[in-house]
């Protein structure tokens, strides 16, 4: 999903995004440092686990349809591959995440991420942060916890790349003869 989304869901003009955090936080923060923390070090990585097979199995189902419009049979092998590569390869070693919100004074964020002693919230302008994210080769996205937002979404986005694949790999095979 591209950073661009996150203006997109239309959030009102002059809203901000709050972090809530500690004082070292704060601190951190004001000395140009803002923080996120590796995926793989969190103690809960299953709301990215759960992204990852609802997007399988949205991938799965529009392969399908794939097939069945176009009438080619390799997207079981694409789909394959995919597969093998998010159980297998992947390890979330680049997935950084950093929590912000829409609520300013929200009671489970300050109990989240507070802390002990004085704790604050820091509200930053989206714009800003999104500008600054790209800069950083970083994507500002929203957390969607709504399997059928989820799968909405990722479908608009399979879409024209399934069918791209279909046709680069109906092209490779009728260069090659052997794999028809």
């Amino acid at each position: 999903m591209e950073s661009e989304d996150l203006n997109a869901r239309a959030l009102p003009r002059g809203s901000l995004l709050w972090h809530y955090t500690d004082f070292a936080g704060l601190k951190g923060i004001m000395e140009g440092a803002f923080r996120a923390s590796s995926l793989r070090f969190l103690n809960d990585t299953e709301e990215f686990r759960h992204g990852v097979k609802v997007a399988m199995e949205v991938l799965q189902q529009e392969m399908a349809k794939a097939r069945v419009q176009s009438g080619y049979d390799h997207f079981g092998t694409v789909y394959e591959e995919v597969l093998e590569f998010f159980n297998d390869k992947f390890e979330p070693t680049n997935v950084f995440v950093a929590s912000l919100s829409t609520e300013r004074d929200d009671l489970s964020q300050w109990r989240a991420y507070g802390g002990a002693g004085p704790h604050f919230s820091i509200g930053f302008l989206p714009d800003i942060l999104e500008r600054t994210a790209n800069q950083l080769s970083f994507a500002l996205d929203e957390v969607r916890y709504k399997r059928t937002d989820i799968e909405a979404e990722l479908r608009l986005a399979f879409h024209g790349h399934i069918h791209e694949i279909g046709e680069r790999l109906q092209v490779s095979d009728a260069r090659d003869p052997e794999n028809t």
